[in-house]
């Protein structure tokens, strides 16, 4: 019997873990980590990415829409009729869409008989590993094309 009570009192004195065990286990989740934050970055621009496209897919059918608007009253064209605009509440209102963004900027080029390209450029401080990201969309394109160094692999 007293030897088991030795046992006992002997194993109590030793509990919890070495500094060997504590730095392997930190130098594992390092690792980890390296491996894993490079992919959270890039699945997180393509999510981002793809909001824009959906904007622009969205901003071209309305664009349509006020093309056929417009040539059915006589005056056909495009939105806007000349110069640029960046206001997305007046985007909105004309082009009858119900975009928000606060991740993009969102600009539309035009020429009112000719065709309009609309453009989401990722807005300064948001992340995009520093690189500068440009989506376009034309009346003419089917798919939207992308610019700048930043520009993810999301399937355009």
């Amino acid at each position: 019997m007293r030897k088991k009570e030795k046992y006992s009192r002997r194993k109590s004195l030793y509990h919890g873990f070495t500094l060997m065990e504590l730095v392997t286990v930190v130098l594992i989740i390092g690792i980890l980590v390296a491996l894993a934050t490079p992919t959270y970055f890039k699945s997180r621009l393509r999510g981002l990415s793809k909001t824009a496209v959906s904007m622009l897919k969205t901003i071209r059918a309305a664009e349509r829409a006020y093309y056929q608007v417009s040539d059915d009253s006589g005056y056909g064209g495009y939105y806007p009729p000349s110069g640029t605009v960046t206001d997305l509440a007046l985007i909105n209102s004309n082009l009858s869409t119900d975009l928000v963004s606060d991740k993009w900027n969102i600009s539309i080029d035009g020429d009112h008989a000719s065709g309009f390209e609309a453009i989401a450029e990722l807005r300064s401080g948001v992340w995009s590993s520093g690189r500068p990201i440009s989506l376009s969309i034309t009346a003419t394109t089917e798919n939207v094309t992308c610019s700048g160094a930043g520009c993810p692999d999301i399937g355009l």
